[in-house]
């Protein structure tokens, strides 16, 4: 894949056509050639909007500040691969839509167009998609110029290193298997650990309970409940019978009570009834002749009539109470009789209720049944999950210490293969940095992490200026040159990667670059500013000057009018 022209719908615009081999650049002009603040005249004229508008072209996401500040606009990418010229077509105000090769489709399935056309994919691996990989040729933010080996879309760990290995030819299997292993003892970790946060189940953990003793209790339980609920007979009118027999229980009550108080009463007659007169018939007769003496005797009654009187008296009572103790006698029969009725009428409702159960507690039973079932469920779920769980632990982490071994019995064999890469990285960055120890190194990563390799992209001494930009150069050409899985054949750098660097290695570059991509027919595109260019003259030959710089640049943009930027028009926006 090589990239032809870009072009716009508005003649305002400043086309760029890349030269089809060697080096493209895009130059910023300043016109304020003795302001102390020289940066401020390369912003805004377009020199990092141009990537950014042919990574729009190439499907990037959704940009919201093209839509805001040049809606309506269309930009055109031709590009090139082994199957002919192909073109792109991005309107800013329909961004989910891309006409290519004038059919008009969604942006995903342009997107699996290209990744057809530019990288040798295979089916299933997590973390390879065009985007992703286009990042590796093409730098555009500011964060891509950090580290050699990470670009704006890696998202993770993971992501950066598949992408890396994929385009350098390594085995992606072991990456994507530890990746795998690794997610799949995290979420067995995690679902156990989910689990173990259930209320039912909290109780184990906090109170150093067993699961096995707890379920024999409950089965325990739930076995006497059914029992007794197999005994019930659920009765419809259970209450109605309950209060019955509620009722019965008062009568027969308030009957004993009575019964009670007659047995004391006939008690009472019959008491009554031994009782005999303490008054002998001398002592009446004693006590009659001492009367004479003191009343005359016209005003007495005879003795005799006395006598009679004392003897009808006595009779009276006893008949009277006789009577009385007969009466409550008859009484008693009468309500001992019905307490006995009461009795069977009553025992006959209790043993109803007995057998029978209402259904709300019938329901009541049935409900405690089913929630002692769903605990011990729930626990015979668990101790099978738990058993299950450390067995799939024992056997993750087993296969996580087989693929170390596999892993560095991999290393040795494709040493001789990242020599060769090695070989090529260390030639560029030793025409940058002679007395630098460089090269790229490729580590077994056996710590608990889904990232199979530790790969590093190294300079000594990359920390400092200029350093860390040559590595990512080295890098980007060694994958353009010496890469695999991939038919992209340019690298766009912006002019950031430039901005701290010596100008010794800066001309150094340029030979570089336009040495490879006259040998091997690509492309390398950056875009520079003025003084960049300025302060490598002094190191370049006139032919090397004319050559190498002059020669290959295809836009030179200006500060001096809005004309002179790359829209053509003066737009202040921020993608």
């Amino acid at each position: 894949m090589r990239l032809i022209e870009l072009t716009a719908d508005r003649p305002s615009f400043h086309p760029i056509r890349f030269r089809p081999e060697g080096i493209s650049l895009i130059v910023g002009s300043r016109s304020r050639k003795g302001e102390t603040d020289r940066d401020k005249t390369y912003n805004g004229v377009g020199k990092s909007l141009a990537i950014a508008l042919i990574h729009f072209c190439l499907g990037s996401n959704r940009v919201k500040a093209f839509e805001e500040s040049i809606p309506d606009w269309e930009f055109n990418l031709a590009f090139q691969n082994a199957g002919g010229i192909h073109r792109a077509l991005r309107n800013t105000s329909r961004q989910d839509i891309v006409i290519f090769d004038g059919q008009e489709m969604k942006v995903t399935e342009f997107r699996e167009q290209l990744a057809k056309l530019t990288f040798d994919l295979p089916a299933g691996i997590e973390g390879l998609s065009f985007r992703g990989l286009l990042y590796k040729f093409l730098r555009r933010d500011k964060k891509d110029y950090v580290e050699a080996e990470y670009t704006s879309g890696d998202h993770s760990p993971y992501q950066k290193l598949i992408r890396n290995i994929f385009l350098l030819g390594f085995d992606m299997e072991l990456v994507t298997e530890k990746a795998r292993l690794y997610q799949r003892l995290k979420r067995i970790q995690e679902s156990n650990k989910s689990l173990k946060d259930d209320p039912v189940l909290r109780e184990f953990y906090t109170a150093n309970k067993d699961v096995d003793i707890e379920l024999s209790f409950l089965q325990e339980r739930i076995t006497k409940l059914e029992k007794s609920q197999r005994s019930f007979e659920v009765a419809e009118d259970y209450y109605q019978v309950e209060k019955e027999a509620n009722d019965l229980g008062i009568e027969l009550q308030t009957l004993k009570n009575r019964a009670v108080i007659l047995e004391n009463a006939i008690k009472n007659i019959g008491k009554s009834l031994e009782v005999r007169p303490d008054i002998t018939p001398g002592r009446i007769e004693a006590a009659y002749r001492e009367l004479e003496s003191a009343f005359r005797p016209e005003t007495l009654r005879r003795l005799d009539e006395v006598q009679a009187f004392h003897r009808h008296l006595v009779s009276n009572r006893v008949t009277r109470l006789t009577q009385e103790r007969r009466r409550l006698e008859h009484e008693l029969i009468a309500k001992e009789r019905s307490i006995r009725e009461l009795n069977e009428a009553l025992n006959e409702k209790t043993a109803f209720l007995g057998r029978s159960r209402a259904l709300d507690y019938f329901v009541a039973i049935g409900n405690e049944i089913a929630n002692l079932k769903a605990k011990a469920q729930k626990l015979q779920d668990y101790r099978a999950l738990d058993r299950r769980w450390s067995d799939e632990l024992a056997t993750t982490k087993t296969a996580l210490q087989q693929e170390v071994l596999r892993t560095n019995q991999y290393l040795a064999r494709i040493h001789p293969r990242l020599e060769e890469i090695n070989d090529i990285f260390k030639g560029l960055s030793r025409r940058l940095y002679p007395d630098s120890p460089a090269g790229l190194t490729l580590h077994n990563n056996d710590r608990g992490n889904q990232v199979r390799f530790d790969f590093k992209v190294r300079i000594e001494n990359d920390a400092s200026d200029g350093i860390n930009e040559a590595r990512i150069f080295c890098y980007d050409l060694t994958l353009l040159t010496a890469g695999h899985n991939h038919h992209v054949d340019f690298v766009v750098h912006d002019s950031r990667l430039f901005s701290d660097m010596d100008p010794r290695q800066r001309v150094e570059i340029f030979r570089i670059a336009q040495g490879i991509t006259k040998h091997r027919g690509c492309q390398y595109i950056a875009t520079l500013n003025e003084d960049q260019i300025q302060g490598i003259e002094g190191y370049l030959t006139v032919e090397e000057r004319q050559g190498m710089i002059t020669d290959n640049i295809v836009l030179t943009l200006g500060d001096r009018a809005p004309s002179e930027k790359l829209l053509g028009v003066q737009v202040d926006m921020h993608y």
